[in-house]
């Protein structure tokens, strides 16, 4: 009898001693720096699917230490190695619709739409951290400039203080007239700054402008004495954010400033030249990208598909990495050898002909990069897929088939997107949806759907 009841008080006490176990071991009883340590390390999607497992987990990840964290480890690591890019449409009318592309991810079937009923629209102006920057088009002299800041994810939609009034003149050719902007993180005072690069006049030098996030009046925006040189032609379509600071593929009006990359130091609020490597047959490579690739930077070499006459050189996207941001050592990561010919695809897949890649029109996903051809008329709605692993290589219509009868009238953005986990309510009060005639800005929070089949497909072919 004794023997008989052994098994069973061993089965008890194991079951105690596990239980004990689990006791100690829950993620919730770790110290607290231990604990934002590891929430701050997980990808968005994770973070947003513990928003629902626990209230003591949502209190911990919606505090500002948190936030701090997380901002800080994504801007010393490669954080896109966890959270894939995921590729996002922007169509700006009336309605400003934001929408996933990703075919191999459901987390990227969201839509995101913000109705604007004054009918003067908005500019994209940067993506970083998960936040969208907007500002006004057609801003007159006696009209205030708008800016705002959106976190789609989060469906929050933040009003920032203009900076000073600044005269534009329309007279200006483009290389002069142009309003750029940057976003970072400072780790030395733990807060996210904008950086605003304008020309007051056709006499005037360039002015830098920095804001941070959170100080609330358009006193904030404060001017500081680093500019870029002025023989640098800057453009918003090549701004990358990576590491924490801003970064630019600038050519200049000399031969000695022709593709280097400037960069915007947010805790020095400095400019500076980030070295890059030393391409082979560089003067021949006429058409690079600077991109976000996993979380380091990159430059993206399209000269053979873009310039039919340097084809011969090499008949091959290649994909140079930054191995270290310290010591500005690259390699190259991926050469992988592409034709777009029709008779190579199907129909349906590509358009007739790919005249080119242009400023901004290459960008990266989870599994490789996508190309847009905005040159042509005909295929500017097209973007091109390419895995650079299998070498697999697809294409999407992101015009009027996929989204609205009239959207291949609107001007369209396609751009990468990773999320991000900033909460704009922090920073100052958020802009509410309104009814009625005078509505301004209504938002729709970011709601998973299922995709049409027709626009998914396998990349791997």
């Amino acid at each position: 009898m004794e023997e008989a009841s052994m098994p069973l008080r061993s089965k008890k006490r194991m079951m105690k001693q596990l239980q004990c176990s689990e006791r100690t071991t829950q993620l919730v009883e770790l110290p607290l720096d231990i604990l934002l340590n590891i929430l701050s390390r997980l990808p968005t999607r994770s973070l947003f699917s513990l928003l629902c497992v626990s209230k003591t987990l949502r209190s911990l990840i919606d505090c500002p230490s948190f936030a701090h964290e997380h901002s800080q480890y994504i801007a010393t690591t490669n954080y896109e190695d966890l959270d894939p890019s995921h590729v996002m449409v922007l169509t700006n009318s009336q309605l400003i619709t934001l929408r996933a592309l990703n075919p191999l991810s459901p987390f990227s079937e969201f839509a995101f739409d913000i109705s604007n009923s004054l009918r003067n629209g908005f500019n994209l102006k940067l993506v970083s951290y998960g936040l969208l920057l907007f500002n006004k088009k057609e801003s007159t002299t006696n009209d205030q400039a708008l800016l705002l800041l959106v976190n789609p994810l989060m469906g929050e939609v933040l009003n920032l203080p203009p900076p000073p009034t600044t005269i534009f003149y329309e007279a200006l050719p483009p290389r002069w007239n142009y309003e750029l902007y940057g976003m970072g993180y400072d780790a030395m005072t733990s807060s996210h700054k904008i950086v605003r690069l304008s020309r007051p006049g056709p006499k005037h030098d360039l002015v830098a402008q920095i804001y941070e996030l959170g100080t609330g009046s358009s006193s904030s925006w404060r001017q500081i004495s680093s500019v870029p040189p002025p023989s640098c032609c800057l453009s918003s379509k090549n701004c990358v954010s990576a590491y924490g600071n801003m970064h630019w593929l600038v050519n200049g009006f000399s031969s000695d400033l022709e593709f280097r990359i400037l960069s915007f130091d947010f805790k020095r609020e400095e400019f500076e030249w980030t070295p890059h490597t030393n391409l082979p047959d560089f003067g021949k490579r006429s058409v690079l990208h600077l991109i976000n690739f996993r979380g380091r930077l990159a430059i993206v070499d399209v000269t053979a598909i873009s310039s039919p006459k340097n084809s011969h050189h090499h008949d091959q996207i290649e994909i140079w990495v930054m191995k270290s941001y310290k010591n500005f050592t690259w390699e190259k990561k991926y050469a992988v050898e592409i034709d777009l010919h029709p008779c190579c695809m199907k129909s349906w897949e590509t358009p007739f002909r790919f005249h080119g890649v242009g400023p901004g029109s290459v960008g990266a996903w989870e599994h490789g990069i996508f190309l847009r051809d905005i040159t042509s008329t005909k295929s500017k709605n097209m973007v091109v897929f390419l895995d650079v692993d299998s070498g697999g290589i697809r294409a999407v219509q992101v015009g009027s088939s996929s989204m609205s009868d009239c959207d291949d009238l609107m001007p369209i953005n396609v751009f990468s997107y990773t999320g991000g986990y900033i909460s704009l309510r922090k920073y100052g009060d958020l802009m509410e949806a309104e009814t009625g005639e005078r509505n301004f800005f209504s938002v729709g929070k970011m709601m998973q759907r299922s995709m049409l089949t027709r626009y998914c497909f396998e990349v791997r072919v």
